[in-house]
């Protein structure tokens, strides 16, 4: 008959890691607490990258742009057959119109025919050339979409390079200098016209004008002809202290500002230039009352002359002009609409100038005939070619800015693209090709313009933007400290909880032998 002894537990087996079902029940628990966590954890962190329309933008930007320009050409006095130039008139504007590839009017499709030879489109612009008897010399005369040349030798090249000429300069006008003056296209804009006192305390300010009347007289013909591409919301203000952040050089006949100290004579600090609250980008007008101590003020050119009109343009900002009154006393004065005749008309100019208006050429080249009673400041010629720029400014800015989103998509594995930024992409695509099937070129302005504001829209979508500079390692670096020191507890626990069990198991068999 065999007895069981129990042996005495060596200082190991005292050591050692008992076996506890409870326990092994509570390791289990968290581990099927993290694993049922790490697929929700999983989409809860990661990134959402819907597809983009990439092919349809490569489409897009690969697509050429054809804008048709028709021009009918008309000869009075039997100088010569209209068929016949107008054929001399097309290979002299193919010879002529070279242009980079890179500059927006390689897109214009200019057609010459006799008058009565092209089929009326509304969606093509249409231009009136007349030849009429004359001095070779004699200006052309400028309409509102055609104009009249004069000639006494008939339809030879003389005549055909002033024509080719002229329509070179009204259709495809310069703009390389002008892109970083102009301000950028918006279907709205606010004008702000400030009169600025330097210091009234000295006497002889200006407290106030008439710039109701001022604007009504002067400027709402322009701001009407231009309402085809703008509405236009308008405030004025008066300021009686609006110190320099420079000294004006003092000189023999007053007081001076050269082009460098121009660069900082916008005190923003100090001047209260828009007081409304309002998302649309705004354009300044500022009339400059130099204070009584500093009188006159005036401009020096880059040369160090006295500039004519004592007035400056500040890219893509506004304009302003120095008003030196005339009155000597320190009484204040108010300015009626026949002061500032001279003003707005500085203000008309540079308000042009920052939409991007084409000039006219100079007046011994061609001339504007508006009549005696015609209100009209801008011809057809310039709104036509105001229009298109803006139209091919919007459509390659948009094509620009999709083109932009897709390749960062490809670069960036981690940029998120949830659907308000695939839906704004499609959109502004929708908006694109909605450009080449418009009627007038007023829709497709439109339609350039919302498609611009969509793409731009979507590449600066905060969801996006957000986690643009976020990259995996700043992932690691905050999840590790997390996970680390729940991760091991739960790995050694296993671990010895395994030891444990196979120990356990080893001693259970070596004790039935025994028994046995």
């Amino acid at each position: 008959m065999f007895t069981s002894t129990t042996s005495p537990q060596t200082p190991l087996a005292a050591s050692s890691y008992p076996h506890d079902k409870g326990r092994f029940k509570i390791i289990i628990a968290y581990w099927v607490v993290l694993i049922i966590a790490a697929p929700v954890w999983w989409v809860l962190t990661t990134v959402e990258r819907l597809p983009l329309p990439e092919t349809r933008v490569k489409q897009v930007g690969s697509k050429h742009i054809r804008i048709p320009v028709d021009i009918n050409i008309d000869v009075a006095d039997g100088l010569c057959d209209a068929t016949t130039l107008a054929a001399k008139l097309q290979i002299a504007w193919d010879k002529s119109h070279q242009v980079e590839l890179n500059d927006i009017w390689n897109v214009l499709d200019v057609r010459m025919g006799a008058l009565g030879s092209h089929r009326s489109d509304k969606s093509h612009a249409v231009y009136n050339i007349t030849i009429r008897y004359g001095y070779d010399n004699d200006p052309a005369i400028v309409l509102d979409r055609s104009f009249e040349v004069f000639s006494r030798s008939g339809c030879d090249e003389q005549l055909v390079g002033k024509v080719t000429s002229s329509l070179r300069t009204l259709l495809t006008p310069p703009t390389r200098n002008t892109g970083l003056r102009v301000a950028q296209y918006s279907p709205r804009y606010r004008l702000a016209f400030s009169l600025l006192n330097e210091d009234a305390a000295y006497g002889g300010a200006i407290s106030g004008w008439s710039i109701e009347r001022a604007i009504e007289e002067y400027l709402q013909p322009t701001l009407d002809e231009l309402n085809i591409l703008h509405n236009f919301t308008i405030e004025s203000q008066v300021q009686f202290y609006a110190p320099l952040t420079t000294e004006p050089t003092e000189a023999q006949d007053g007081y001076t500002l050269d082009q460098e100290q121009l660069t900082i004579f916008v005190n923003s600090a100090e001047w209260t230039l828009s007081s409304s609250v309002s998302n649309d980008p705004v354009l300044h007008f500022v009339l400059f009352v130099p204070s009584h101590a500093r009188r006159p003020l005036y401009i020096q050119d880059s040369q160090g002359k006295i500039t004519q009109f004592n007035s400056f343009l500040v890219p893509q900002w506004g304009g302003i002009a120095i008003l030196n009154p005339r009155s000597e006393g320190t009484a204040n004065s108010v300015l009626s609409p026949h002061d500032l005749k001279p003003i707005f008309h500085i203000f008309r100019k540079q308000l042009e100038g920052l939409l991007g208006v084409p000039a006219l050429p100079p007046p011994f080249d061609l001339r504007l005939d508006r009549g005696s009673t015609s209100k009209q400041v801008l011809s057809g010629w310039q709104l036509d070619t105001l229009l298109r720029r803006r139209t091919l400014e919007n459509i390659q800015g948009s094509v620009q800015t999709l083109s932009s989103i897709v390749g960062l998509a490809g670069q960036i594995e981690n940029m998120p693209i949830g659907s308000s930024v695939r839906d704004d992409v499609l959109s502004a695509l929708e908006e694109l090709s909605q450009t080449h099937n418009a009627t007038y070129p007023t829709q497709t302005l439109t339609h350039s313009a919302l498609s611009l504001q969509l793409a731009s829209r979507a590449f600066f979508n905060p969801t996006m933007v957000g986690l643009l500079y976020f990259p995996a390692e700043h992932k690691y670096a905050v999840y590790t400290p997390l996970f680390a020191p729940i991760a091991v507890p739960l790995v050694v626990s296993v671990i010895r909880e395994l030891k444990s069990r196979r120990k356990g198991a080893a001693s259970t068999g070596g004790s039935r032998l025994k028994a046995e």
